[in-house]
């Protein structure tokens, strides 16, 4: 199977474009939801005390599917970084993030 890298960029700029800093990754929950209920996969989330959003369990619905795919989405940090004019004013801001998968 051959990777769609445009379709990679933009699901990589998608997901970094949602805040979702530990305790608060309730946004980056739903997003990930939909993105699996979208590949027909039938989704439970596990709570977690103290946190907004909890484990996510999908599997595929079609019996037809043999393989597993497991992925553990853990976070992102977000990095923000600023370019300076010589009065040292912010003329342009810039977002970085980076993607942690175990």
């Amino acid at each position: 199977m051959q990777i769609n890298k445009e379709r990679l960029v933009q699901t990589f700029c998608e997901m970094v474009s949602i805040d979702s800093e530990s305790y608060h990754e309730k946004k980056m929950k739903d997003y990930l939801m939909n993105i699996f209920k979208e590949c027909h996969m039938e989704c439970i989330e596990m709570p977690i005390e103290g946190f907004e959003a909890g484990n996510i369990h999908a599997v595929f619905k079609e019996e037809a599917i043999k393989e597993h795919a497991s992925i553990e989405y853990d976070d992102y940090v977000h990095i923000e970084a600023y370019k300076i004019n010589e009065d040292e004013e912010v003329v342009e801001r810039f977002k970085h993030a980076c993607l942690i998968f175990n």
